[in-house]
C-alpha cells in the first residue's frame, strides 16, 4: 500500500533539504532586475536620473554609517 503523505510536495522537498527555486536563484534575479532598472533610470536623464543619483548617494551613506 502507498504511504500517505501529510504535506504538499513543496513542503516535503523543503523537509528533505532541497531548496526551492526562489531561495537559490531569486536573490540573483532580483539583483539583476534592480541593476537594470537603476541603469535605465540613470540613462533616461532628467528628474528620474536625479532621483536615482539621490537614492544611490543615500544608500552608500547608510552603508558607510552602518560600517562605522
Amino acid at each position: 500500500m502507498k504511504e500517505e503523505k501529510q504535506h504538499c510536495p513543496e513542503v516535503e522537498r523543503l523537509m528533505g533539504g532541497r531548496l526551492p527555486f526562489v531561495t537559490r536563484h531569486g536573490i540573483t534575479i532580483v539583483a539583476v532586475i534592480l541593476v537594470l532598472v537603476c541603469a535605465g533610470l540613470l540613462w533616461a536623464g532628467g528628474a528620474s536620473r536625479q532621483l536615482m543619483e539621490d537614492i544611490m548617494e543615500h544608500t552608500v551613506q547608510q552603508i558607510k554609517n552602518k560600517m562605522q
